[in-house]
């Protein structure tokens, strides 16, 4: 009885360590072995660049367990990784950049004592840009977002090293707060196209200075700066409302209609044809074939020698002051 015992209990513990170790639970970092001899214990990291006055921008997004990270850079061209620098917060500047030199930069994320680390972050490349007064500009200009397609729009200026303005309406800006935010990291800028696309010449000076102002204080809470420059829906505007708002009102060279044709070719036709030194191009970021004609206009500008830089940016280079209650539809 007592050896049939023995082996009943020893059959159970051997059952319950097999049990226990299925259904023990999975980690949900990777354990694997690097060159380095250290453990990769971390996520990969996620990270973002952007370029504005021959600076590179680095952030990237907190990694579980990361005491700190480690910033790597090397030309786009090739040559090795260097560490740039070794930090706990999530966020770098890069100054000493060589303008007309592309860049890759990469992250990774390590725990206390570099004792485990993360891969890798995937690279991004970038090309540092600053403004040549001497060269051809254009401004950009996107109105009635931030929407669902205004982050590739963003993503791909970051890629270029260019600048947009964004004239954004208050009550979009209030559900896509990132999205504000992300244009004014990016070096874009954001102009107020009121709260509630209202047609500032028919609703009173009242009214109009109301919805102008609220849409100001929503910026201002998100970037830490009000809008300077104003753009009235509908290009409707009067005396009245120039007195009483006091801002730069932004008008445009090149209307691209592409609320209206909502045609991609249309809309890239309408600015390649027509763009000059100076131009201030209307586009509409809320309409998918916008945001798809965007992604080939910028490249093509850039590709023939344009600066796409924001209306402030144009003015500031071409030697124009802004003033409130005047009228801009270029600036040469």
């Amino acid at each position: 009885m007592k050896k049939f015992m023995s082996a009943f209990l020893a059959a159970f513990l051997s059952f319950t360590f097999v049990f226990a170790a299925v259904a023990a639970p999975v980690t949900t970092f990777a354990q694997t072995s690097t060159s380095d001899g250290v453990t990769v214990t971390l996520e990969r990291p996620v990270i973002t660049v952007s370029s504005l006055r021959s600076k590179v921008y680095i952030k990237w997004d907190s990694v579980e367990g990361a005491s700190y990270y480690k910033v790597y850079r090397k030309e786009a061209s090739g040559g090795s990784w260097e560490n740039l620098e070794t930090t706990s917060k999530r966020k770098y500047t890069d100054s000493d950049v060589e303008l007309g030199t592309k860049y890759s930069y990469r992250i990774r994320a390590f725990s206390s004592g570099g004792a485990g680390h993360s891969k890798y972050s995937k690279k991004q490349n970038i090309l540092p840009c600053a403004i040549d007064p001497d060269k051809k500009m254009v401004a950009l200009t996107f109105d009635d977002g931030p929407g669902i397609y205004t982050e590739s729009i963003i993503k791909c200026l970051r890629k270029y090293g260019m600048h947009a303005t964004f004239f954004v309406v208050g009550s979009n800006a209030s559900r896509y707060k990132d999205v504000i935010l992300d244009e004014y990291e990016a070096g874009c800028e954001i102009g107020n196209h009121t709260w509630a696309h209202s047609n500032l010449a028919a609703i009173g000076t009242s009214a109009a200075k109301s919805t102008v102002a609220k849409t100001n204080k929503l910026i201002k809470s998100i970037t830490g700066e009000a809008p300077v420059l104003l753009r009235p829906p509908y290009g409707s505007t009067s005396s009245s409302v120039k007195s009483a708002i006091k801002m730069p009102e932004i008008m445009w060279s090149i209307d691209t209609l592409d609320w209206k044709t909502r045609n991609t070719q249309k809309t890239i036709s309408s600015v390649m044809n027509n763009v000059k030194d100076g131009s201030i191009v209307l586009m509409h970021d809320i309409h998918q074939p916008t945001m798809k004609a965007a992604l080939s206009i910028i490249p093509k500008l850039v590709s023939k020698g344009y600066q796409l830089v924001t209306v402030s940016e144009l003015a500031k280079y071409k030697g124009v002051t802004l003033k409130n209650g005047n009228t801009y539809g270029s600036i040469k």
